[in-house]
């Protein structure tokens, strides 16, 4: 099979319309993937801010009983040492 040689109008004006289509249709393809790819990120990002919501109510929870413990324990050290100061007056 040999290949032609000669190229016409009407031939290329066929290829170019082959390629305009395909050009046409495969950016049509990416903008519905883009568009399903939108739509599934939204709901990715509803579920997540609810779970990263839910974090920091959790992390604050910690600080707060981490805050707490360190207070006693400061309060506990006090108290033991004003009792060994008490011991060491009389």
């Amino acid at each position: 099979m040999t290949p032609r040689e000669q190229w016409t109008d009407e031939r290329l004006d066929d290829l170019n319309k082959k390629v305009d289509d395909g050009f046409a249709r495969v950016a049509g393809d990416i903008k519905d993937f883009r568009g399903e790819m939108n739509d599934r990120l939204g709901t990715l990002e509803g579920r997540l801010g609810g779970d990263i919501r839910e974090v920091r109510s959790e992390l604050k929870n910690i600080n707060r009983i981490l805050f707490m413990g360190v207070v006693g324990i400061v309060v506990a050290l006090i108290g033991c040492l004003s009792a060994l100061a008490g011991i060491a007056l009389f």
